[in-house]
């Protein structure tokens, strides 16, 4: 019998058909992550079978330094950890509970996920604040590194119908490393701005970090060329599945080259704001994917704009509202 799906989903945005297509969407994925082999997922195990009731819905379970340059209290450091190994932790166990309750859903993947999307370029931010990174060039490519794996990685899973963690991942690994540095900087919080061997440790994470943007990245792509889905698609298609990532990549750097100035005034609204459009990108891939909709490829309008007028402000010189009035509004909204 064909499932009869709410009312709150408008034909105008997915058709009859696609909603169908969801409601018999099946997750299918593997983590392989040595971390969650061995001791998370045990961990996991655990807390899903003998402390979450099954009464539970998996659903439930689940500023500092502005300008992230800054030696913080130790207390920000320690409980930023906390409140990532239990965002994490969660992250993990909702899935399990879903089965445990036989209550796991497509729609519950994209709520899971799209939580996910929305919170990566937070993290980094967090990260970026913990190594005080400052409002820099170099802040500006360790997001622009970071949050588009999620997108790889999303659009992996497009391309193969099934969501593969290898034996390093961020989801395990690296929430995991990240944890440890929270923790670090409370005990020496300038640890990243001091030198060895006459380098900045800074300069080591980030060579460090490029080196996993290009391995990951390699990975997703390596994988993504196996998948029917990609193998049975036109280069062309392929490119424009690609572009909304690739076009807020190209034009989130030109924002902060042009308007260098607003960038360090206001780092982390002008990273919070990029970083919701790569989430909004996420979830479209998302949709595509469990809606079998493999046509669905745009950037809305609303988000063109938000670069359009930071740089339409460096062309002409003027616009009609201020950028910061105008990022607060769109960052809430």
């Amino acid at each position: 019998m064909t499932k009869k799906l709410p009312i709150i989903y408008k034909p105008s945005y997915l058709t009859e058909e696609k909603l169908q297509n969801i409601a018999k969407n099946k997750y299918n994925g593997k983590d392989n992550s040595i971390l969650y082999r061995f001791v998370f997922g045990h961990f996991y195990n655990f807390l899903v079978n003998h402390v979450i009731p099954s009464w539970v819905a998996y659903i439930v379970v689940w500023i500092y330094s502005p300008s992230m340059n800054k030696e913080m209290p130790s207390w920000v450091y320690f409980f930023t950890a906390f409140c990532l190994f239990v965002y994490f932790t969660l992250d993990n166990c909702d899935g399990k509970q879903a089965r445990k309750t036989n209550s796991s859903t497509p729609l519950g993947q994209l709520f899971d996920h799209g939580c996910d999307c929305i919170t990566t370029s937070l993290i980094l931010q967090n990260l970026c604040a913990t190594i005080q990174a400052g409002a820099s060039v170099r802040f500006a490519m360790f997001l622009l590194m970071g949050v588009p794996i999620f997108y790889f990685a999303t659009w992996e899973e497009y391309m193969t119908d099934y969501f593969y963690l290898p034996e390093l991942n961020g989801p395990d690994e690296g929430l995991f490393l990240i944890t440890v540095m929270f923790i670090h900087g409370g005990f020496d919080p300038n640890f990243w701005k001091k030198s060895t061997f006459g380098i900045e440790n800074f300069n080591y994470l980030f060579v460090f970090t490029l080196f996993l943007f290009v391995v990951t990245a390699a990975g997703n792509f390596k994988n993504a060329m196996k998948g029917d889905h990609f193998k049975e698609s036109s280069k062309l298609y392929i490119f424009k599945s690609l572009s909304p990532c690739f076009l807020t990549s190209l034009f989130g750097s030109l924002w902060i080259y042009f308007r260098f100035e607003l960038f360090l005034k206001h780092p982390r609204l002008v990273m919070t704001s990029i970083g919701f459009i790569f989430a909004n990108i996420n979830l479209r891939v998302l949709v595509a994917h469990v809606s079998k909709d493999f046509g669905n490829w745009y950037i809305k309008k609303r988000f063109l704009m938000l670069f359009a007028i930071p740089i339409a402000y460096y062309l002409f010189g003027w616009i009609v509202i201020s950028e910061e009035t105008f990022l607060r509004f769109y960052a809430f909204f």
